[in-house]
């Protein structure tokens, strides 16, 4: 999973790869947003088809990150 995030978001991404810490924020908001069927639905819906996630950057110099999930 980390692996496929990291190939579909290169451009948001940079040459800061994604650390343990914001890998588990991605996979704890991934958790937050699908808790039901309905809510999973809507989440994938996204925005204009796109389901996104968007969390802070562990150096937060680099300003927050927004990944394209489904």
């Amino acid at each position: 999973m980390r692996k496929k995030i990291t190939q579909n978001n290169l451009s948001e991404i940079g040459e800061n790869p994604i650390t343990d810490k914001e890998f588990d924020t991605i996979k704890t908001e991934l958790l937050l947003k699908t808790k039901t069927p309905f809510d999973a639905a809507r989440w994938l819906k996204g925005e204009n088809g796109i389901a996104r996630i968007t969390i802070e950057r562990e150096n937060v110099s680099l300003g927050p990150m927004s990944l394209v999930l489904y």
